[in-house]
């Protein structure tokens, strides 16, 4: 065998392959996470393409093999070719988090097989850089921000993001059965997420969105052929990020470092940090309209089950005038 700790070069030839288990594997998770192991998984089996080691499922195969072998007749299959992945990863340009993601996914796959990986001894980047987001002062300045997205789609997923606290994730499971019974009938409109959690960390919340994100999803969705497992929006978080770093760019000029401060992550801050600046809801409520768990998972959700989600309308509707743009509260003011 040649020496797998060589980098590699990143010019990928062949098809790459996944494997039939490890398709099946995608169609088992969440959406959010079958998008985020595809890729991670897809970028992997390019790799193992230009190394000449076949699937994605025939390395997992061979990972168990090898753990099968008596101790003494064991040739140590998986942690050189992961060695040598992470530098191709770090060659690339992907980010110490991207990388540790990309790794992860592939533990996580193995973990599905049944099959013991270890990323110990990986040498795995750590993420010490600090990650300047924009701090978005009010509701008018995330508008000047969005004003600059022409496509309806991604005007529509900024000012969900903004006035729903959601995650871009959270925003892409979305599919039109969760918004068809509401969608301009109700306002604000509900949603729900009492059944399948936050994609993240799997808490069960609601939380909502007004007018002005009703109205650009309205003109979004105008015309099309939807069905109630249609996504809402048909793209990647990749896409999404990169579209948004475009965006960025007019907006504020370059920056310091690789992250984009007006990434889609900063909108959900946003919220966050507008709805507190306003001081119309308690911080808890915030926190449980974020799906927030990391101070008390169990007793948010306990809060779900004795709070009904009208109850959570009138608590969004007091936020509502923060999240909206003067211009469209005044008819002096204007974008």
């Amino acid at each position: 065998m040649e020496n797998q700790t060589e980098p590699l070069s990143l010019e990928f030839k062949g098809v790459p392959e996944l494997g039939e288990k490890t398709e099946l594997f995608l169609t088992l998770v969440k959406p959010s996470t079958s998008r985020t192991y595809r890729t991670a998984l897809s970028f992997f089996a390019k790799f193992l393409c230009a190394r000449g080691e076949g699937s994605v499922d025939s390395f997992i195969q061979k990972v168990d093999d090898d753990d099968r072998r008596p101790l003494a007749e064991k040739v140590d299959y998986a942690a050189p070719l992961l060695r040598s992945f992470k530098t191709c990863l770090v060659m690339s340009g992907k980010a110490p988090k991207s990388t540790r993601t990309y790794l992860a996914s592939i533990q996580g796959y193995a973990k599905y097989r049944k099959v013991s990986l270890t990323l110990d001894y990986l040498g795995m980047p750590n993420d010490d850089v600090q990650v300047l987001t924009h701090e978005w002062a009010d509701a008018d300045e995330v508008a000047r921000f969005l004003v600059l997205f022409k496509l309806p789609a991604y005007q529509a997923l900024g000012r969900l993001m903004f006035q729903s606290g959601l995650s871009v994730s959270d925003c892409l499971s979305l599919t039109y059965a969760d918004v068809e019974k509401e969608l301009g009938k109700v306002s604000p409109l509900l949603l729900d997420f009492r059944l399948a959690g936050r994609s993240k960390t799997g808490v069960r919340f609601v939380t909502f969105c007004g007018k002005w994100t009703i109205d650009a999803l309205l003109e979004y969705l105008k015309g099309k052929t939807l069905y109630p497992d249609s996504r809402l929006f048909d793209t990647s978080v990749e896409s999404v990020d990169s579209y948004f770093k475009t965006r960025a760019i007019e907006f504020m000029g370059k920056w310091q470092g690789k992250t984009n401060p007006c990434s889609p992550h900063s909108l959900r801050h946003g919220f966050r940090s507008v709805v507190h600046m306003a001081r119309v809801i308690t911080e808890t409520d915030i926190e449980a309209l974020m799906g927030h768990g990391s101070k008390g998972k169990a007793k948010m959700e306990n809060t779900y089950t004795t709070i009904g989600p009208e109850e959570w309308r009138r608590v969004w509707k007091r936020c509502e005038p923060c999240l909206t743009p003067s211009y469209l509260q005044s008819p002096i003011k204007s974008l």
